[in-house]
């Protein structure tokens, strides 16, 4: 996959590393010109977002389970047209990492994340953003710290919970003044269930946009 394949509206993730600390952002493609994707400008608690020269930014887009990597890529702000944009510059093709049995599934739904605190354990009912064999994501407005621990309850259909205990690897701060974060962890351990219940999930997922009218 190279630059020409893009389309406007597609969504891209740029994770960044600088000085230890790393952190991920999502975008849209909105115009391709020349070796430039002009991505929608990306803003944190109202300030547009920069990319210094010292940071290391890797560009990831995922198409029909393929996995896309552009790594060690040039970003920068640009005004075009009376407008902002953040460029990035793509050249050559992508690294294709086939992550066929590492899918993640988008859940939108709120389930229970439970953690330990000097005061007992804690649990709080909050939005799962997708989930993968390797991790999850999930939003929160209380605070963690990277490599808290924490566990994902997942109520099942036989009225069972899988109980899914991960690491918090990073944080992405909300987009918006009072918004929630975005936390970003990975399963400390296998679970033999969880395999077949994102298959399960994925084929429901994709039944129910196929019966939306409009959707295809």
């Amino acid at each position: 996959m190279n630059i020409s394949d893009f389309q406007p509206g597609q969504i891209v993730q740029l994770n960044v590393k600088m000085n230890d600390i790393s952190g991920s952002f999502e975008s849209k493609v909105s115009l391709i010109h020349d070796s430039l994707l002009l991505l929608e400008p990306i803003y944190v608690n109202g300030n547009l977002v920069g990319f210094p020269k010292n940071c290391a930014v890797d560009l990831n887009y995922t198409h029909e389970s393929l996995f896309y990597i552009w790594r060690n890529i040039r970003i920068q702000t640009i005004m075009y047209k009376k407008q902002y944009y953040h460029a990035a510059e793509i050249i050559g093709d992508a690294e294709v990492v086939n992550r066929r049995n590492n899918y993640r599934v988008y859940i939108g739904e709120e389930m229970d994340v439970s953690y330990f605190t000097e005061k007992g354990p804690k649990s709080i009912h909050t939005l799962i953003k997708d989930i993968s064999e390797t991790g999850f994501a999930f939003f929160s407005s209380d605070f963690f710290q990277i490599d808290r621990v924490v566990r994902l309850n997942i109520p099942m259909r036989d009225r069972s919970i899988m109980h899914l205990s991960a690491k918090i690897v990073r944080s992405v701060p909300p987009a918006e003044e009072g918004g929630e974060t975005l936390y970003g962890c990975k399963f400390v351990e296998r679970n033999a269930k969880l395999s077949n219940y994102l298959m399960k999930l994925q084929r429901e997922k994709q039944k129910q946009k196929l019966d939306t009218p409009g959707i295809s």
